[in-house]
């Protein structure tokens, strides 16, 4: 779906689980007052799970932020 998403051109903004391994290739400056806390670039895994590939094989764009509840 994801795949699918990018191949029209779309963005989205999806949330990782906790686990999702990300090999970082790039990161962006964030400013200290900001409640962004990382901005990197990366590929996700080529397998998702056991037995289903990732289609979505382009760098994505992590961002991290802190919100109000924390």
């Amino acid at each position: 779906w994801w795949a699918r998403l990018d191949e029209a051109g779309c963005r989205f903004v999806t949330r990782l689980k906790k686990n999702t391994p990300f090999n970082v290739v790039a990161e962006n400056h964030v400013s200290k007052s900001s409640n962004v806390v990382g901005d990197r670039i990366g590929p996700l895994p080529a397998r998702l799970a056991n037995s289903r590939k990732n289609p979505l094989q382009v760098p994505v764009r992590e961002i991290r932020v802190i919100i109000e509840n924390g």
